[in-house]
């Protein structure tokens, strides 16, 4: 089953060098986790300014409780950097995935 995570940065004087510290890690992680197939999609969320403020990943797993599972190892969740996440089960049909078999 997809899922929306929809994760706002705080909004603090430090969010955005919390941010550019934690990107390795997360990249590290997300990157993973894309090519096992549990992330689909991802993308920054970017301010009028052009600075990310936000991220949106789209995740494929069984259950609500696995991307809990996911997000708890999250270093942007981890590491303070996401201050606001929604999660939402989505609907996507298949001509907007990749065949991944």
């Amino acid at each position: 089953m997809h899922f929306m995570v929809l994760a706002w940065d705080g909004t603090d004087d430090e969010a955005v060098a919390r941010r550019d510290a934690t990107r390795a890690e997360h990249m590290v992680t997300i990157g993973k986790a894309f090519e096992e197939g549990t992330v689909v999609f991802g993308a920054g969320i970017l301010d009028e300014d052009g600075v990310v403020r936000g991220s949106l990943v789209v995740t494929d797993h069984p259950s609500r409780a696995d991307v809990d599972g996911y997000l708890s190892a999250e270093p942007f969740m981890t590491k303070g950097v996401w201050e606001r996440v929604e999660v939402h089960p989505l609907f996507v049909p298949d001509m907007y995935l990749p065949n991944r078999g």
